[in-house]
């Protein structure tokens, strides 16, 4: 995929991240709302700028005032530097929300947003505020709930699921959809040998759904990209990434931001009935 950071959302879900290059200043906010919980932001310059401002050729004082205020802002966001050595500093995202929101100045920006649909992104402007975390009970609970290891977590029911805040997808649903793509893929092979050898490293999913289909190729030398198109029933993205997955949202009626030739099989199951009355 291809995309800039400007003032638009990125077309992923919030909490969706586990670590990312932070790009000060107004886009660190959007890294806000993207990083999962304890997920990791990492920045170079200006870190370490008193070594190196004379090869940057900067003034000691401006590039020490904009290290202080990237730090300054990672405290109001609630953030945790882990490390910083060399050329690079790493912080860390609070796992929930209990003790910035006990500790924060409440008249400081940024202030916490009062959207409800913080993983709506597609043509959604970026907004000057912190994605609040789901309620935790306590300091150490994670927010949302916690995720499994690798590759377990590809087939454990997702938080999202198991917190009921996807309509009309049960655990049940969720494992017989596990069910179904899995013997699908099964077939798939007998139908298509080289997939697993590695013939086909990029795919795309077109319809993704809850990520099964991909799920269901983790042990075939590929990588799947999972679309769920804005117009889906139910937006389950934030379910393929709780599940390890990769993925994005896009509207079909409208170019892939891509580079050409970039995949060597496309999955479509139901993308033309979505789009039937348009």
């Amino acid at each position: 995929m291809i995309g800039v950071a400007g003032v638009a959302k990125d077309s992923v879900p919030s909490k969706s991240i586990r670590r990312r290059a932070l790009l000060p200043m107004f886009d660190t906010l959007e890294q806000v709302r993207v990083l999962s919980r304890a997920g990791i932001g990492s920045l170079g310059p200006p870190i370490n700028w008193n070594i190196h401002h004379m090869g940057w050729q900067r003034a000691e004082e401006d590039l020490k005032r904009e290290q202080d205020e990237i730090e300054d802002l990672a405290k109001r966001l609630c953030w945790r530097k882990v490390a910083e050595k060399g050329d690079l500093a790493i912080w860390q995202k609070p796992v929930n929300h209990i003790e910035c929101n006990e500790s924060r100045d409440v008249g400081k920006a940024p202030r916490i947003c009062d959207s409800n649909s913080p993983d709506a992104a597609w043509y959604k402007e970026m907004e000057s505020c912190i994605t609040p975390l789901p309620e935790a009970k306590s300091p150490e609970e994670v927010a949302g709930g916690s995720l499994g290891k690798w590759p377990q977590r590809a087939f454990a029911i997702p938080p999202r699921i198991s917190r009921g805040s996807i309509p009309g997808i049960t655990a049940e649903k969720f494992q017989d959809d596990n069910k179904l793509w899995a013997a699908r893929v099964s077939n798939y092979k007998k139908i298509i040998p080289q997939l697993t050898e590695g013939r086909y490293r990029n795919v795309m999913d077109m319809n993704a759904n809850l990520g099964s289909f991909a799920a269901a190729m983790v042990h075939f030398p590929v990588w799947v990209m999972n679309v769920v198109p804005v117009d889906s029933a139910v937006d389950t993205l934030g379910v393929i990434y709780e599940r390890g997955l990769i993925g994005t949202y896009q509207d079909w009626c409208e170019a892939f931001s891509t580079y050409p030739r970039t995949y060597d099989l496309i999955h479509a199951d139901g993308v033309f009935s979505i789009y039937q009355d348009r």
